[in-house]
């Protein structure tokens, strides 16, 4: 009688164990299309950088290419902020999500959603090590 009881937790257990898994590469996945997203947004205008040499996001512009990106890739955009410092640096903050199909849709405790968030900085100028 114990194996009977035994058998059904053991499957349950290495179905969600898989399911886990799964999340776990969708949650990867969703944190790099946001990092990918905030380069993209990241892009200055060359023409003002070639000129001027200052390095300046158009926010109208960066919106339409990361919304394009991230439509794409098959996620939704749920944040997108753009906050410029007092030493002139602006920094890009993405946030993705999309719902997840589960190999094996069984009730579980993990998200029916992931989501993943970035953040990058746009500095004028090169910067490496020691700078």
């Amino acid at each position: 009688m114990p194996a009977i009881l035994i058998t059904p937790l053991l499957l349950f257990m290495v179905l969600h164990l898989i399911n886990a898994s799964q999340q776990l590469y969708e949650r990867r996945e969703a944190y790099a299309v946001a990092a990918t997203a905030t380069r993209v947004a990241n892009q200055g205008d060359p023409t003002q950088v070639r000129l001027q040499r200052t390095a300046a996001i158009d926010e109208s512009k960066a919106a339409v290419a990361v919304e394009s990106y991230v439509s794409s890739e098959g996620y939704e955009l749920t944040d997108l902020r753009f906050t410029t410092s007092a030493a002139g640096a602006t920094t890009v903050t993405v946030e993705v999500e999309r719902p997840i199909d589960y190999l094996f849709p069984i009730p579980t405790l993990l998200p029916g959603t992931i989501t993943g968030t970035a953040e990058a900085t746009l500095i004028a100028g090169v910067t490496g090590p020691g700078r």
